[in-house]
Order: C-alpha cells, then structure tokens, then sequence
C-alpha cells in the first residue's frame, strides 16, 4: 500500500481511543503525516493537534504503550531539545514533557 492511498487520520483516532483510551475526533487533528522513507521508517507518524489540551490528554497517557512497541514523541528542535535536557540537569525528574516555549529570566 502507498502512503497516499492510507487514511492516516483515522488510525490515528482508532490507534488513541483503543490503546490509550482518549476520544479524538477528525477535527482534534490539524495534520498527520508520515516521516522519512516507507523502507527506512514506515511506521513514524507526526501528527499536529488542532489545540494543546488535545495534545496533552494524549501525551500524559503514553506511559500506557510501554512494552507495545508504541512510542509517542514530542517532535522539537534539536536546539530546544538541549535546553529541555538541560533544564532538568541535575535534579531527578520521574516526568517531563515540553509546551515548545522557553521562558527568559
């Protein structure tokens, strides 16, 4: 199957209400789309939620997937990426997540 042919929107929906038990629906979406080459990484997905409390009621679940081969990933820049990392030096962190925004003091 060619990804075009694919309605990624909606297994995105069926894959988050079965397994982490969220209700999503079309309009909680704004863009899903595959990443990389279909022989390298067929399986990774982004998906943009059309608000950030939608995307938050299914990152805090995503411990669920531990073990099932699902991952869920914040997709940010490598150069928020090291101040998210660095953020936490130091200090024990059990969860974190990141909203994309990096406040200045």
């Amino acid at each position: 199957m060619k990804w075009d042919e694919e309605n990624l929107e909606d297994k995105v929906i069926m894959m988050v209400k079965e397994k982490l038990d969220v209700d999503l629906k079309q309009e909680d979406i704004d863009i899903v789309h595959r990443v990389g080459k279909m022989e390298q990484n067929g399986d990774a997905v982004i998906v943009k939620f059309s608000s950030n409390k939608t995307k938050m009621r299914v990152v805090m679940k995503r411990r669920v997937l531990k073990g099932t081969g699902i991952t869920i990933a914040e997709d940010i820049a490598p150069e928020m990426s090291m101040i998210y990392q660095s953020s936490a030096c130091g200090i024990l962190v059990k969860h974190q997540w990141s909203t994309g925004q990096v406040p200045v003091v």
